[in-house]
């Protein structure tokens, strides 16, 4: 009988690891804009595409010098949120 498979104790857990190896920070930052619906805080970002809240705002910049995100101030004025650019939809 063939040994079966190791069980793991969370299959998103291994899903985050798995993303987060085969992936660079910018590409994870770049899906995590793609996918989102509403803005975003840089923090949100980053715990989305599993990075550093620095990391996400050096990628989030990136993407808005190139016309891909668009930064707008937060209802509150507290701090910058980001989301998708119509540009680039």
């Amino acid at each position: 009988m063939p040994d079966s498979a190791p069980a793991f104790d969370d299959v998103n857990e291994r899903a985050k690891k798995d993303w987060k190896r085969e992936t660079s920070s910018f590409d994870r930052v770049r899906s995590v804009m793609r996918t989102a619906y509403k803005p975003m805080s840089a923090a949100t970002v980053a715990e989305n595409a599993l990075t550093s809240e620095q990391t996400a705002r050096k990628h989030l910049r990136s993407l808005a010098e190139h016309g891909y995100v668009a930064e707008t101030a937060s209802p509150d004025s507290t701090g910058t949120l980001y989301q998708l650019s119509k540009d680039s939809i």
